[in-house]
């Protein structure tokens, strides 16, 4: 098979142009300059397949239900809608989200699931990566026995998609949860939202807000760290190599400098930040520090584009050096485990191609980016392209379902 290129983009953000890709037995067999004569199709670009640093697939079916506000409302409304939904929703809404990942071209992700859906279906529908059971609970009391119990579970688990803890926020997951985490989590990689909002900066430096109100009506004793969440969990030893940090909205340079320490790796999600009227994080302090770094889209509840052209189209927007557009492309294309999905020679042909039979001027990388960020890919494994399709009716009842419900 013969896929003529006008932009082939490498997993380290160079363009080549003009190309054709010839692709035997599911492998890249060579890239030749110039259009092939007999070509079978010719896209405007082809790129590697992406990978998603940080995702909820199980909450795809809600996508646009909640409008966009400051975090703590927010947040306080995802609660209050996750209790009133029963599990068969969060399967089919599981489904449908991973589902609309790998119509993005995504060939991993990390993914946060409460409702422990996710793996089973990452693996049946061959979406690779990491899922984190999330551990969360405001009582050492009553939550902690169930966190526990979960944490059993990811230690004793023998499943395709390989399994994680993700103890949730510091808002969200007491001390005495987090120390069991830090403890026993051997080789487990841990995944945490940490120093998203404003809100939550309040609390962890200043010792009030609504989260620190929230534990005072509770009657919770939950004393605030006087610092960053990040450098409270690095004390609590909950940050190595194996780590992921979501967001860092609210991180100095010190903050930074504490990650790039542990060789932490840091999820950013620049579509959710906006949405939930977050600060954007220090990716430039991030990038010129060396700190391994992916691009994630969160949930359907704060994201309402799933396409890596988008995230990346908003973080390219911050800056406008060359070599850190490189970077951004590569934080997409390069999964936490270090393996590059390339198009390269010699390689799998797992590739997205965008824009069929459309002519494409040449350019730099961002402006690329920007001219595809509503383009749906068509989506190459194995040399051989895949569809994937949930049922329409299907779609429409889970969307009924949370109409249905009222939030208050």
């Amino acid at each position: 098979m013969l896929i003529h290129a006008g932009v082939l983009i490498d997993a380290d953000g160079k363009l080549q142009h003009d190309v054709t890709m010839s692709v035997v037995d599911g492998k890249i067999e060579d890239i030749m300059p110039g259009t092939t004569k007999g070509s079978s199709t010719s896209y405007a670009v082809v790129t590697p397949m992406f990978h998603n640093g940080h995702s909820h697939c199980e909450y795809q079916a809600l996508e646009s239900v909640l409008p966009s506000s400051a975090f703590f409302p927010w947040v306080r409304d995802v609660v209050r809608l996750k209790l009133r939904l029963p599990p068969k929703f969060w399967f089919y809404s599981t489904l449908l989200g991973v589902t609309k990942l790998l119509q993005q071209g995504y060939a991993s992700t990390g993914d946060c699931s409460d409702s422990g859906f996710a793996p089973a279906i990452m693996a049946a529908l061959e979406l690779k990566g990491v899922c984190y059971r999330e551990v969360n609970g405001l009582s050492a009391e009553y939550d902690r026995p169930r966190c526990q119990s979960v944490i059993d579970g990811v230690l004793r688990s023998d499943t395709l998609t390989p399994l994680g803890i993700a103890p949730h926020a510091i808002y969200s997951t007491c001390d005495s949860i987090l120390e069991d985490v830090a403890n026993r989590r051997q080789s487990v990689p841990v995944c945490i939202h940490v120093d998203e909002s404003p809100e939550e900066e309040q609390f962890c430096r200043f010792a009030n807000g609504p989260f620190a109100e929230m534990y005072e009506r509770r009657g919770i004793v939950r004393p605030s760290p006087q610092s960053s969440a990040v450098r409270h969990f690095d004390a609590m030893g909950l940050l190595t190599a194996n780590t992921l940090l979501v967001h860092g909205c609210t991180w100095d340079e010190d903050d930074v400098a504490v990650v790039q320490a542990t060789d932490a790796c840091v999820a950013i999600c620049p579509e959710s930040n906006r949405f939930l009227q977050c600060r954007i994080p220090p990716v430039k302090s991030l990038h010129d520090q060396g700190v391994r770094t992916v691009i994630g889209t969160d949930s359907a509840l704060s994201c309402h584009s799933m396409s890596p052209m988008h995230q990346m189209k908003l973080l390219m927007a911050t800056n406008s050096n060359v070599d850190f557009h490189r970077w951004i492309f590569q934080s997409q294309v390069t999964p936490m485990n270090g393996n590059a999905y390339d198009v390269v020679s010699g390689l799998p042909a797992d590739f997205c191609a965008f824009g069929k039979g459309v002519t494409l001027e040449r350019g730099d990388l961002s402006g690329v980016i920007d001219k595809l960020v509503d383009c749906v890919p068509d989506v190459y494994r194995s040399g051989q392209m895949m569809t994937y399709d949930v049922n329409a009716r299907l779609q429409s009842a889970l969307v009924t379902v949370v109409k249905e419900l009222s939030l208050h």
